[in-house]
């Protein structure tokens, strides 16, 4: 019997979903569909600046995510998003949209 219930353990598949980790992770889209996920925020808000009010966070850090990068004293960083930011526009986006997003 216990070994079958080994059997079964080691065979289940473990999956993870983006929305079970925490605020404070960060991860990059790809340049294609980022631009996708920030035109689908900026169609719906109106502009950039009306989106970055709306979400609460600055104009710079809109742009830096849409962007995927910042400047400081002429070094390019690369500007991760955070996963709080993808779960405050989730609202926005359609589940076809969504899936693709996730496969990413």
């Amino acid at each position: 019997m216990n070994s079958n219930n080994k059997e079964i353990k080691e065979n289940r598949e473990l999956s993870i979903h983006l929305w079970n980790f925490p605020d404070t992770i960060y991860f990059l889209i790809k340049e294609d569909m980022r631009k996708l996920y920030f035109n689908k925020i900026y169609s719906f808000y109106g502009s950039k600046r009306k989106a970055a009010k709306n979400l609460g966070i600055s104009l710079a850090a809109i742009r830096h995510y849409e962007d995927a990068f910042s400047m400081a004293r002429n070094i390019k960083y690369r500007q991760y998003i955070p996963v709080n930011f993808l779960k405050k526009t989730i609202h926005i986006l359609d589940l076809p949209f969504i899936k693709k997003l996730e496969k990413i």
